[in-house]
């Protein structure tokens, strides 16, 4: 075999190994809504891309195709290099005063590092890259001719895949035909900042991705109305008294309860109330949906599709009512905030006095601390809350100005202020800058 002969082949066998690479990676990371976007759109080869990457079996036999032809000619390179190219080395290194042996061993390594080399930069480093950068431009540049490639070599695929699944049986594996990523809610969390850094979607989207990764693990009792905040009529009241108060009100829904908020029985609409105020003798209004302050947020919200309420209560470990939790808040702890025309703009969380004052506040359910320093009455004792500056509190980070600033105790001009209600608790911190200085520079 002449020298051109030598290297055509190897170079075929190098393109043929870029091909099988390219082509495996492609079809396992092509996205199969974008696939089927492209089907919709009338995109012939993304038809048959679609048929491979929709259907598992499809797919891992494609795939298992791609693999075998790889190690095949992995093989086949090297005995062509061994063979062609070696013993063209050898005799200029028998020149060299090297001994046969020496000289044989040294022409068969040297023409495998080689070619190892070209392989793996060629014909697996290159596709792949482009496999994961661009993988459904790749497979419908591929899958016409890997289809023809996957018949020619269906007799030799049908008998190693019978090896392959003799040998599962025989260690207890199961045979799956799934081929793609498993990721964990941090990949994801990795993935969607990548994402949004890039540019691929904007903020808000990446905000509710992390929102629906984390409605698993928040309660209801972060997302619920508070006993004191509840908007509810007793019993007694009239259809028309019932029908007033919710059309003064920004509700549509309103609950009703029989002696005492621990007794909620059902919920009025105002659309019902205007169309029917009279309430009908046989109406038994049933259950009140409840839920334990431990539930998670997404199966109170699957919970209420599934029963089509809109509005349910929040029980403590007596059994008694601690809030209530309506649809819409389970859905915005998905979605985000969803404003309408009765939402009040909440007011920013700091504000300049003047040049050389900064207000900054923050406030907190008072339910959400009771637990921790509560006084075992389920109320709040403000008075255990740590609001005092720590003298362990790590110095300011280095390049920020803070030269000037004094924290004082609560009550001071500048320093700390708490108010606290059974409600609410409120912390305000006024910081000021140095006399000295040119002030807070703010944008106001």
């Amino acid at each position: 075999m002449g020298l051109i002969a030598i290297l055509g082949s190897i170079v075929a066998i190098v393109l043929l190994i870029a091909f099988c690479v390219a082509a495996e990676i492609s079809l396992a990371g092509s996205r199969r809504s974008r696939i089927q976007q492209l089907q919709d759109d009338g995109n012939v080869l993304a038809d048959k891309v679609g048929g491979i990457i929709h259907n598992p079996s499809q797919l891992s036999a494609y795939i298992s195709s791609c693999q075998i032809s790889i190690t095949i000619c992995t093989v086949l390179l090297g005995f062509v290099g061994q063979a062609g190219v070696a013993p063209r080395i050898e005799p200029l290194l028998l020149q060299l005063g090297l001994n046969a042996a020496t000289a044989t061993s040294l022409a068969v390594g040297s023409t495998l590092v080689v070619l190892s080399i070209s392989e793996v930069f060629l014909g697996e480093l290159v596709p792949k890259n482009l496999g994961i950068r661009i993988p459904e431009r790749l497979a419908m540049v591929t899958v016409t001719y890997l289809r023809a490639y996957h018949f020619l070599f269906k007799p030799f695929l049908w008998i190693f895949n019978l090896f392959n699944r003799a040998i599962l049986f025989l260690i207890r594996v199961k045979v799956t035909h799934q081929h793609g990523l498993v990721l964990t809610d941090q990949e994801i969390r990795r993935i969607s900042r990548e994402s949004q850094a890039q540019g691929q979607f904007d903020w808000d989207e990446g905000g509710a991705i992390d929102r629906t990764l984390n409605i698993d693990k928040e309660p209801v009792l972060a997302k619920m109305v508070v006993r004191e905040h509840i908007f509810a009529a007793p019993e007694w009241t009239t259809p028309d008294l019932q029908q007033d108060l919710l059309a003064n009100s920004p509700y549509s829904r309103m609950p009703v309860f029989d002696g005492s908020l621990d007794n909620l029985t059902r919920t009025v609409h105002l659309r019902d109330l205007m169309c029917s105020p009279a309430p009908r003798p046989d109406d038994d209004p049933g259950p009140f949906p409840a839920f334990a302050e431990d539930v998670k947020v997404d199966d109170a919200l699957a919970d209420m599709l599934h029963n089509k309420v809109h509005l349910a209560v929040v029980r403590d470990d007596l059994g008694a009512t601690a809030g209530i939790i309506t649809l819409e808040q389970l859905v915005e702890a998905v979605v985000g905030d969803i404003h309408d025309e009765f939402d009040e703009e909440e007011p920013p969380p700091f504000r300049f006095v003047n040049n050389d004052v900064l207000f900054i506040e923050a406030s907190v359910d008072a339910t959400l601390l009771a637990a921790a320093f509560g006084s075992g009455d389920g109320s709040l004792n403000t008075d255990a809350l740590p609001l005092e500056p720590s003298p362990d509190a790590p110095a300011p980070m280095e390049g920020i100005p803070h030269r000037g600033l004094r924290r004082a105790g609560p009550g001071a001009a500048d320093g700390y202020f708490v108010n606290a209600t059974e409600e609410t608790v409120r912390l305000a911190l006024q910081l000021q800058s140095d006399p000295a200085g040119p002030g807070f520079e703010h944008c106001s």
